[in-house]
């Protein structure tokens, strides 16, 4: 295979470029309205408990346990907690419909979800009209 070969491939790709920049930002509004959808459930079914942490996993998470009911749930935290240690009382929030999606502090998820709905529309907007334009 010679250097122009690739050349000649490359060129005819190259017009992907404008499009795939484009699907690339309607990804990115599409997942923080997905992040924004999941935290406003979330929220709005969170239910407050209290959970002891009774190890750590491989990676410094803790293992947390907690009582939903008559049910005792034992789950890998997402997120470490600073200062604390094995035995030690937290609060969670879990999902009232899921008891194993919990959440020990704020999620970064939810907190850039509307930066990414709002950034990708942009980043959209702008590859549309520069597209059209010519």
């Amino acid at each position: 295979m010679d250097k122009e070969f690739f050349h000649g491939i490359f060129k005819k790709l190259l017009w992907l470029r404008i499009p795939m920049a484009f699907v690339t930002a309607i990804f990115v509004v599409v997942m923080g309205v997905f992040f924004k959808y999941l935290e406003i459930d979330f929220n709005n079914n969170a239910v407050k408990s209290l959970a002891t942490i009774t190890a750590y996993n491989d990676y410094g998470y803790p293992i947390l346990s907690y009582n939903v009911g008559e049910k005792e749930y034992i789950v890998s935290s997402r997120s470490q907690i600073s200062n604390s240690q094995v035995g030690q009382n937290i609060e969670i929030k879990y999902h009232k419909n899921n008891p194993t999606y919990i959440e020990t502090g704020e999620n970064a998820l939810f907190k850039i979800s509307l930066w990414m709905i709002i950034l990708g529309a942009l980043g959209a907007l702008f590859i549309a009209l520069v597209f059209f334009k010519r």
